[in-house]
């Protein structure tokens, strides 16, 4: 009788290679979560707005000049804000529009009280404010630039033929 080869016997699979199969693809996988959760965020584009965090002085600046206000309600940690300031606010015409507004830019998390008073639920919000402090219109979400300018363009006419009738 020959002597049988291990090898060529029926037995089990090999363990030893399904177990490092399952370890490799476990560190590939984590490997993966780890740089998604490390990776930098979205850096904000150069805006082409002056903002002013400050809504006081906005509104005293407002008052004063007798100019309408854009308030943009955000935070650090909001992909749609990002979203605006990358393909909005950085845009050279959505400036233009905004080149006789006072634009304020709130921190929803550091300025919670203010987003509060505006009733602020989704981010990004944009209100547009008279030189009163009276809120004209409200809007939320990524629009593109010529939308935005759209819709503060006609927020600016329907202030000023407000103030042509009264």
């Amino acid at each position: 009788m020959r002597d049988a080869d291990p090898a060529s016997e029926p037995g089990p699979p090999d363990a030893g290679g399904t177990r490092w199969l399952f370890w490799t693809i476990g560190l590939l996988l984590l490997a993966v979560v780890f740089l998604y959760a490390s990776w930098p965020e979205t850096p904000a584009g150069p805006s082409a707005i002056q903002w002013t965090h400050d809504l006081k002085a906005g509104l005293a600046k407002a008052a004063r000049n007798n100019q309408l206000v854009l308030i943009d309600f955000h935070a650090t940690w909001c992909e749609p804000c990002r979203m605006m300031d990358l393909e909005v606010f950085s845009h050279p015409d959505v400036a233009e529009a905004l080149a006789n507004w006072v634009t304020v830019k709130i921190d929803c998390d550091k300025q919670p009280g203010t987003a509060q008073r505006y009733g602020i639920r989704a981010l990004p919000t944009f209100i547009v404010l008279s030189p009163k402090a009276d809120v004209l219109v409200g809007f939320s979400g990524v629009v593109s630039a010529q939308a935005f300018i759209e819709r503060v363009k006609s927020a600016g006419q329907r202030w000023a033929g407000t103030t042509d009738a009264g």
